[in-house]
């Protein structure tokens, strides 16, 4: 792993630019493969609302899946939110941070979860 040392030498204050390059192509990737399901989702909400009948059982039935197609269309704004906002934390380095403590996350976990902005011990501290 490269990291690069802060000014007195000890703890870590961000990654290595060869780090910042794989989780920007990482990021990309994981940011273009979210816009597309939500244009799909977008495109399925659409041709629901336009092959939506008058029959009462179905216009419940349509209702329901738009409900739920709105639900998964808000979830993925927020990740495409979440991953572009990671993007320009990788593209001023200082990517990889966490918000609480002021640490390295580490690159596991950030491989796992690319937009995230919490340690582990950080996130565990906020839901007890």
């Amino acid at each position: 792993m490269h990291i690069m040392k802060n000014e007195k030498g000890n703890n870590p204050s961000h990654y290595s630019q060869n780090v910042l390059d794989e989780f920007d192509v990482l990021i990309s990737k994981k940011l273009g493969e979210a816009q597309e399901e939500f244009n799909s989702l977008s495109s399925r909400l659409n041709e629901l609302n336009e092959n939506s009948s008058s029959n009462l059982l179905t216009d419940g039935a349509d209702a329901v899946a738009m409900d739920e197609l709105n639900m998964l269309m808000t979830r993925q704004r927020v990740l495409i939110e979440n991953l572009s906002n990671a993007l320009v934390r990788v593209r001023n380095k200082t990517y990889g941070v966490c918000h609480e403590t002021g640490e390295l996350i580490p690159v596991e976990r950030l491989r796992a979860v690319p937009h995230t902005t919490l340690s582990v011990a950080a996130k565990n501290r906020r839901v007890a």
